[in-house]
C-alpha cells in the first residue's frame, strides 16, 4: 500500500499491519489443522444445542443434577466452554 507523504495515518496503519502478523507461524503439515477441525466436530456434535432437537445436541447427555458448583469445560481449544454442576 503506498501513501502520500502527508498521510501519517495511512503509513502508521501499514506499519501496524504488517506488525499484527509477526508473531503469527505457518504450520508446514496438516495435522494441527485437522486435529481443530475434530474438535469442532466432536464440540458441534455433543454440547452445542441445535433448535431442530428441542435445544438438545445430536449425541445427547443426562441431565446434570440441580445445586453444586457450575464448572466450565473449555472446548475448542478455550474458544467454546460447556458448563456442567458438580454434585453438591
Amino acid at each position: 500500500m503506498k501513501s502520500a507523504a502527508r498521510c501519517a495515518w495511512l503509513a502508521a496503519a501499514k506499519i501496524a499491519r504488517s506488525s499484527a502478523f509477526e508473531h503469527v507461524k505457518p504450520v508446514g503439515d496438516v495435522g494441527g489443522v485437522v486435529l481443530a477441525r475434530l474438535k469442532r466436530i466432536e464440540y458441534y456434535e455433543r454440547s452445542r444445542t441445535h433448535l431442530a432437537l428441542d435445544k438438545d445436541a445430536p449425541i445427547s447427555r443426562a441431565v446434570s443434577p440441580t445445586g453444586g458448583r457450575i464448572i466450565a469445560i473449555p472446548q475448542v481449544g478455550g474458544l467454546h466452554h460447556r458448563y456442567e454442576r458438580t454434585a453438591a
